[in-house]
């Protein structure tokens, strides 16, 4: 009898305790490139709905943010990625004093990044433009917004970030 029980013990723990890729799987932050994607990722992201189902932070009829609020943390989350971006010495290769960029970012309720979509307006090289989009997966699992809301939010805009 006693081992049955450790049996189905060890068999729940299998099956329920070890369950860490689904946990990986929701924290996996999802990028795309709005400029240069495929059929196949267009779909893909419109079959996610996400301004279905995240709330535009500058709507006023839905957020009750601050406008002053939404901007000073789309602003330091801007100044976090360029910071970011030279501590991983990234080169956009170009010769341009800035780069202008859109961004459409989709956050969990704690300000964490969900998914960001770009669009980089400059002549940047496939090369680099995948770089970027690499260091956008990293930065953007380390990195929060100082707004909380009790749904999932979006936020877009254009930028331009400095070209060091």
């Amino acid at each position: 009898m006693r081992s049955k029980v450790i049996i189905v013990l060890f068999f729940m723990f299998l099956v329920f305790g070890c369950n860490t890729k689904k946990d990986k799987k929701d924290t996996e932050v999802l990028v795309f490139n709005l400029k240069d994607q495929t059929e196949k990722e267009k779909i893909n992201f419109l079959k996610l709905k996400l301004d279905e189902s995240h709330q535009n932070l500058l709507n006023p009829s839905i957020s009750t943010d601050s406008i002053g609020k939404v901007y000073k943390s789309w602003s330091e989350l801007h100044n976090n990625l360029y910071k970011f971006l030279v501590k991983n010495n990234f080169n956009w290769g170009v010769k341009k004093k800035n780069i202008k960029l859109f961004n459409k970012i989709y956050f969990n309720k704690d300000g964490g990044i969900k998914v960001y979509a770009f669009r980089i307006y400059d002549s940047v090289s496939e090369i680099n433009t995948q770089k970027y989009k690499k260091l956008i997966k990293e930065f953007a699992k380390e990195v929060k917004v100082s707004i909380k809301k009790s749904d999932d939010f979006a936020q877009c805009g254009k930028i331009s970030l400095p070209n060091f």
